[in-house]
């Protein structure tokens, strides 16, 4: 058994950091000295703080790492940690790439002063039945812009050999619960039954296109400015995406009354 201050100098973590981590029940010594509060840990406990120590390293938050210890299998220590591990690169990869596109944005802005200007962009707003009777084969989803790919794959393998006679679209949600997108749907010639397949109504709608993904916002503006200057009601709104030219462009459709 060793005192806290062999213990410290054993792990290379000072004194000051063990009993903090005593305080907050992430690692507790063996036994304390009920007469002079003097911590005492055993050999057993040095792979796990090793191992705090390793996790800590990574970015993972002592909270987290609590809740690692608890379900912590010293059985199979290799197999849990090597999961936490690879959910950790994960994570880094994904910072590292949001990294890149924020350090390329910044590179943009100082070489570019016109860039932090908001231009003026103008499309033009049709009103007609955009919104076809038919049948609609659905799934429901709750994502939001970056997840919409997976969706996608999702969706044509749940339609499982349906004749889809359109491609896919995103209908937005207005729930403040859910995220941005809370169904896709195609057109089909299948019947209304049991399952994912739906009747569409014809409906009033007014459509822009955007032409390109990231003026899709200056597209939203310049509908709802036009929808609360006319006095509509917005029902549902549709996202299709279409590529022209090399492009992708972004139809919005809005059901109105």
């Amino acid at each position: 058994m060793y005192s806290i201050g062999q213990f410290s100098m054993i792990c290379n973590l000072n004194k000051k950091t063990l009993r903090y981590y005593d305080e907050i029940d992430l690692f507790k010594p063996v036994r304390i000295d009920e007469t002079n509060q003097y911590r005492y840990y055993d050999e057993s406990q040095i792979e796990i703080i090793r191992e705090i120590l390793r996790l800590k390293a990574i970015g993972i938050p002592l909270d987290q790492i609590k809740s690692i210890l608890a379900v912590y299998n010293s059985a199979k220590p290799n197999e849990q940690l090597n999961a936490v591990y690879a959910h950790r690169l994960t994570a880094i990869e994904r910072s590292i790439k949001q990294l890149k596109e924020q350090k390329a944005l910044i590179n943009h802005y100082l070489t570019s002063e016109a860039s932090r200007d908001e231009k003026v962009i103008s499309y033009s707003i049709e009103k007609g039945f955009f919104v076809e009777k038919g049948n609609l084969f659905y799934n429901s989803i709750d994502v939001n812009q970056r997840d919409l790919n997976a969706v996608i794959s999702a969706f044509y393998e749940s339609a499982n050999g349906l004749k889809l006679t359109s491609g896919h679209i995103f209908r937005r949600s207005f729930d403040e619960n859910m995220a941005h997108y809370d169904e896709i749907f195609a057109y089909t010639l299948e019947n209304v039954k049991e399952g994912k397949i739906k009747a569409q109504p014809q409906v009033l709608s007014l459509k822009l296109v955007c032409d390109s993904i990231k003026n899709r916002e200056h597209g939203y503006k310049q509908l709802f400015d036009h929808i609360n200057l006319n006095g509509y009601v917005v029902n549902q709104i549709y996202e299709k995406y279409l590529m022209d030219s090399g492009r992708m462009h972004v139809e919005i459709i809005v059901s109105i009354e």
